[in-house]
């Protein structure tokens, strides 16, 4: 089961990047992502996650 959102940190390894470049993509609005009240964390949602991901995504592996 696939999880609905990754924090910064999940995110980054799944891209190869560091977390900071995750979290300046949120802060400069290149990249959709929430915080819970009262919490630190941000999580991505994973429909913003693949909707990125898409044009890299080969049409032969695509779920359309």
């Amino acid at each position: 089961m696939e999880k609905a959102y990754l924090n910064t940190s999940e995110l980054a390894e799944r891209w190869g990047q560091c977390p900071e470049a995750i979290r300046r993509s949120v802060r400069r609005g290149l990249l959709r992502a929430v915080q819970l009240p009262g919490r630190r964390r941000l999580l991505v949602p994973m429909s913003a996650i693949l909707e990125l991901e898409k044009p890299f995504v080969p049409r032969f592996a695509r779920s359309e």
